[in-house]
């Protein structure tokens, strides 16, 4: 049996196509045996093309294992980073995020750090569905860090629901010129979680933050 370029591309396509998986580098290995096996004696492949079919064989292998090593460390950073988060249970931490929430216990705050004396600040409330309930207007405006307790009211003067809102400060300088202030959620850890892949931090309040954004960690106090 003579199979001919043609032909070795004709396996080549029926084999993969009638396959449900992957080609992996057995099966990578058995057509290029099959092709070896049934090639024309007349015109053998040449030795570039068998050259780079076992370049092209050897790569594969390379990028398996590879992917299975790099699959191995992520499991192995994911399951230590797990174990370092869990000794953060208890622990107060600061992190950078704009989330409060507000119940039976109160409003928690936030902190926000000023780089220099700002001529005016506020601080806009918002609920989860990004609607403004209440501007606050800061009277410390020193430089250096500061915290905010929103008291709860809308700018109404209505009592707000309970629940998560997020809080953006802007600050004005000498020239009118309004910029955005970073905050950062402070609070106890009582737990961990994943969320997108990530894991999160879940403060005694309902709040949660991301590992990856905390700046502080203190002994609770």
């Amino acid at each position: 049996m003579l199979i001919d370029s043609t032909s070795s591309t004709s396996l080549y396509s029926s084999y993969t196509s009638s396959s449900t998986s992957e080609l992996g580098s057995t099966d990578f290995l058995t057509l290029l045996i099959a092709q070896l096996q049934y090639q024309d004696p007349l015109n053998p492949m040449e030795d570039t093309e068998m050259l780079s079919e076992l370049a092209a064989f050897s790569s594969l292998e390379q990028l398996t294992a590879m992917n299975e090593t790099l699959g191995t460390m992520a499991s192995s950073l994911n399951a230590s980073l797990v174990n370092s988060a869990v000794s953060f249970i208890g622990m107060d931490v600061w992190a950078e995020g704009d989330s409060i929430t507000k119940g039976s216990d109160g409003v928690s705050s936030i902190t926000y750090t000023l780089t220099d004396t700002a001529t005016a600040a506020s601080a806009y409330i918002y609920n989860t569905a990004g609607k403004l309930v209440a501007t606050v207007a800061l009277t410390d405006l020193d430089a250096g860090e500061h915290s905010f307790t929103w008291d709860g009211t809308t700018s109404s003067g209505e009592e707000a629901s309970d629940g998560s809102y997020t809080v953006s400060i802007l600050r004005q300088d000498e020239g009118g010129d309004y910029y955005a202030v970073s905050t950062q959620c402070q609070g106890r850890v009582v737990g961990l979680s994943s969320e997108n892949g990530s894991t999160v931090f879940e403060l005694e309040d309902g709040r949660t933050v991301n590992i990856l954004a905390v700046s502080q960690v203190r002994a609770a106090t």
